[in-house]
């Protein structure tokens, strides 16, 4: 009985945690009669959040605020529209071409969306698929060479996406190299990103992904926190397995209210498979529920 009402709740709990995926408009208190008097005003993220309602209802104004967004905007608000066209079968041409002239301007975000786009490309042939490689990273590199680090470590995620042993487009090694090269200027961020290639976007070294966990996590970066309690706490190939210190890890970090801290200490607790494990699952969810 115990472990249902521990699943229970535990599913309670990941149901509660919000999406941050969501947009921030798709709310029900979205004020549209607010967002058209901004966008009569020139603000560009108005003219945007207005075009991606209004399309399949109304189009052609749509595509008019789209074009004044991408004429306007900044390189991430000119972006930001031309990802809404990509979205709608009628205008994906449109935005591909966009893309390629925003690119071509030295846009670094149409530069990546141009390296994502050659990736996935389908190729009719092995020189097809040599020729899309070669455009992909060409565009990549050229987004590295002036990419902030937010950018850089999106660059590092393509990359690992598409890993290869290839001799003329090792992405694996390009993707460490990009990695190191922002994780080394002290960046949590990208010290937590560097923890997770070596971790599981290319499964590399377990040993330096924990170091990297390390930094992010003595600098207070909480998803490097709680990689490295679960990661200690488990114990993997030849990080050493450490229940207290791992479940301390992870306690300080459930105190803080993060919620997959709270999940992973919930699941621990309950795989312990006695009574005392039990009770304090059914007490952590509670907590979490709580609040």
């Amino acid at each position: 009985m115990k472990l249902k009402s521990i699943l229970l709740i535990t599913a309670s709990l990941v149901a509660a945690t919000p999406s941050n995926v969501v947009a921030e408009y798709c709310r029900d208190d979205i004020d549209i009669p607010l967002l058209q008097q901004q966008a009569n005003q020139g603000v560009i993220n108005a003219k945007i959040k207005l075009a991606d309602i209004y399309f399949d209802n109304n189009d052609k104004k749509a595509i008019q605020l789209l074009n004044d967004a991408i004429k306007n905007g900044t390189p991430k608000q000119q972006m930001d529209a031309v990802n809404i066209l990509e979205d709608h079968e009628e205008t994906r041409k449109k935005a591909l071409k966009i893309t390629k002239k925003l690119a071509s301007k030295n846009n670094v975000y149409a530069q990546i969306e141009l390296g994502k786009h050659y990736f996935d490309k389908h190729s009719d042939s092995k020189n097809d698929e040599l020729n899309n490689k070669n455009k992909a990273m060409k565009w990549l590199d050229r987004a590295a060479e002036h990419a902030d680090i937010p950018e850089m470590i999106e660059i590092t995620n393509i990359l690992a996406s598409h890993s290869s042993s290839d001799n003329k487009y090792d992405t694996k090694a390009r993707a460490i190299e990009l990695g190191l090269k922002i994780a080394n200027t002290g960046d949590a961020n990208a010290e937590y990103n560097m923890g997770q290639l070596y971790q599981k976007k290319l499964g590399t070294d377990l040993v330096k992904a924990k170091s990297w966990y390390e930094k992010a996590a003595q600098q207070g970066h909480k998803d490097a926190q709680f990689e490295l309690g679960s990661m200690i706490y488990r114990g993997y190939d030849h990080v050493k397995e450490d229940h207290h210190q791992g479940m301390n890890i992870l306690l300080s970090l459930a105190n803080t209210d993060y919620k997959p801290a709270q999940c992973e200490i919930i699941t621990l607790y309950n795989d312990q498979q006695n009574k005392v494990g039990y009770a304090k699952a059914i007490e952590w969810a509670k907590k979490s529920l709580s609040k």
